[in-house]
């Protein structure tokens, strides 16, 4: 279907923008710059950076205690809402929380929003990179058997709101329309 094609081309520039680089643009910040170099300065004395590996922070914790409750991220800043250099520019990725339980590391996400045609299947496949990162990065820390043992496990994805554009260009009309997205939805569905 060309018109899929196009979009998930389209899909796949915007979601590598913001997970694959740690460049913020004008049209939105990198999220993967939020993830491993968090603009906030803890208040613990002698803490020396200005940032926050939240990554690196979530996998030692992970390793040195598979069952924690606090094994969490933001990407979300309360100043975004003030900065909004542009329509969109709010991350729509707001949060998440991993939680190791019987021998798998579950992820729970929030999105505030999502276009679930052109983004949502590359949000699923980065927010699975992140599981796997996380749990390699523990696995190299510990010796707890468990961990050592464990695997991927459930990724659960909450959206505050997600559409599906109504109007998709293609090149052989000017809009992709309803029917399409029908078509995709009913594809997901079929085994």
């Amino acid at each position: 279907m060309s018109a899929t094609d196009g979009l998930g081309r389209e899909g796949l520039k915007r979601a590598q923008r913001v997970y694959a680089t740690t460049e913020y643009r004008r049209s939105k910040p990198s999220y993967r710059k939020r993830l491993i170099q968090y603009p906030d300065t803890p208040r613990k004395k002698n803490y020396p950076y200005t940032h926050v590996d939240q990554i690196a922070c979530i996998a030692k914790d992970l390793a040195s205690k598979p069952g924690y409750s606090c094994l969490s991220f933001t990407v979300l800043r309360p100043s975004d809402l003030i900065d909004k250099f542009r329509p969109g520019y709010v991350p729509c990725l707001t949060a998440g929380d991993f939680k190791f339980r019987n021998n798998k590391l579950n992820l729970n996400v929030l999105f505030r929003t999502c276009d679930a045609l052109m983004l949502g299947f590359h949000d699923i496949y980065y927010m699975r990179l992140l599981q796997n990162e996380v749990l390699c990065m523990a696995k190299e820390l510990t010796n707890n058997e468990k961990l050592l043992a464990g695997e991927i496990g459930e990724l659960n994805i909450y959206f505050s709101r997600i559409f599906i554009n109504k109007y998709i260009k293609s090149k052989n009309s000017t809009s992709m329309g309803v029917d399409i997205a029908k078509q995709v939805i009913q594809a997901l569905r079929s085994p």
